[in-house]
């Protein structure tokens, strides 16, 4: 089967909301991969459709298995990340978006969207944690994180809205920020 029709396969099926066929696929198109002596073109965007329609286990079954290829493209990682933190993975997707926010190799869209992901990261820990002194660690963290995007470019709002919002939780929560905050 080619890419094309593979890709159409997986919209066809999210756009259905047919979520036992669009596992299917995914288990099938995993196994496929680590048939494979190369990534294959349509990865990409079979990533994409997952993340779009929500399906983060199925991303992490696709991804995994992109994964186990040596060459491996900071999008699947970033892909990957995303999907482990939307699963409510965050540690271990900070992990993978550490790494790629400092690799020389990606593309500079995909460390800067790295850097917005370790801001998620932390700001999934800040909301889960209730121990004060980590809780404040993960919020500054978070912060720092998503100016840090913000500011490397100014057109991808999301991660200033972002900003803002842990602001406006920390005057909500009365959590006192270290000086050079916002």
């Amino acid at each position: 089967m080619t890419g094309r029709n593979r890709v159409k396969q997986f919209r066809t099926a999210a756009s259905a909301f047919d979520w036992p066929a669009l596992h299917e696929l995914a288990c099938e198109y995993a196994a496929d991969l680590y048939s494979v002596s190369a990534l294959p073109d349509d990865i990409g965007p079979i990533l994409m459709v997952l993340r779009q329609s929500l399906r983060y286990e199925d991303l992490e079954i696709v991804a995994d298995a992109a994964l186990a290829h040596e060459l491996i493209t900071p999008a699947v990682r970033r892909h990957y990340a995303q999907a482990l933190v939307d699963g409510g993975n965050p540690a271990v997707a900070l992990r993978l978006y550490t790494e790629l926010a400092t690799d020389d190799t990606a593309l500079l869209v995909d460390q800067m969207e790295a850097r917005g992901g370790i801001g998620r990261c932390h700001k999934e820990m800040f909301l889960s944690c209730t121990e004060p002194a980590r809780r404040r660690r993960y919020l500054t963290r978070s912060l720092d994180a998503y100016l840090t995007a913000y500011q490397e470019n100014i057109a991808h709002t999301w991660h200033g809205i972002n900003a803002v919002a842990l602001l406006a939780r920390a005057g909500q929560d009365g959590i006192e920020l270290p000086a050079g905050m916002p």
